[in-house]
């Protein structure tokens, strides 16, 4: 775990410290790092010649440098100068993170139980909550509404395609509305020539509102596009059974 400790900029101007030769006062430091890991506690002198990769004897010749220094404090106990002191627990920075996450709670818990100041702030709010929710559409209703448009429909094929065009269709407008345009269309009397009822969905063929009383002249180019359309249909039905 990664720990911080105060290092005061007045060591600018304590003679103890700025006295030390380079390499003494390097050692200083890491101790510092050292006690900071081991609660103020500097361990023995096995142990830091380890962390600090230096033999005993140099690790016990600064010590008793720092010690003549007055930076390190203690007998068998030895402790940083003034640790205790300028190390105090409470200034951790998790107890810092855990003051300011307490007060941000506390803030919003106040403004989240402020009440509305009337009623009709209520109710606008709900309103506006309500908008945002879609409806969502009975689907037994447009199972049914299909039922009755592939019904009057006169050419049956590719039912789930179908269904699939007629609830897309349902969204632009009334099902009774495409069920009504289906039954005064005049289809072509060759089934052959009749559009897939979910081509004849996707464009949007309702609108078209042929009269009943015209009967639709079929061109060539008409019947060479329903025959090509039913060639790609039978050519992809039977690669499916295949599949199968």
């Amino acid at each position: 775990m990664t720990r911080w400790f105060r290092l005061y900029d007045d060591v600018l101007n304590d003679p103890k410290v700025q006295r030390l030769s380079g390499d003494t006062f390097k050692f200083w430091v890491n101790m510092l790092c050292i006690a900071s890991k081991n609660g103020g506690v500097l361990p023995s002198i096995e142990d830091m010649a380890f962390a600090l990769r230096v033999s005993n004897d140099v690790c016990t010749s600064l010590i008793d440098e720092l010690k003549t220094c007055g930076l390190i404090d203690g007998g068998k106990r030895l402790v940083p100068h003034g640790w205790e002191k300028r190390q105090y627990k409470s200034d951790t920075s998790t107890d810092r993170v855990k003051r300011f996450r307490e007060r941000s709670r506390n803030v919003t818990e106040t403004v989240s139980e402020t009440a509305p100041d009337t009623d009709t702030e209520t109710d606008t709010e709900t309103d506006k909550n309500q908008k945002k929710i879609p409806k969502k559409r009975d689907r037994s209703a447009g199972s049914a509404e299909f039922d009755n448009f592939w019904s009057v429909y006169p050419r049956k094929i590719n039912r789930a395609v179908a269904q699939k065009a007629f609830e897309k269709a349902i969204r632009k407008t009334e099902a009774d509305l495409i069920i009504t345009a289906v039954r005064g269309y005049k289809f072509a009397d060759d089934e052959q020539f009749i559009p897939h009822p979910a081509t004849w969905l996707n464009q949007e063929r309702w609108i078209d509102g042929t009269p009943t009383s015209v009967r639709p002249q079929v061109t060539e180019a008409e019947k060479a596009a329903f025959l090509e359309e039913h060639q790609r249909w039978l050519k992809e039905f039977r690669k499916q059974q295949l599949a199968d």
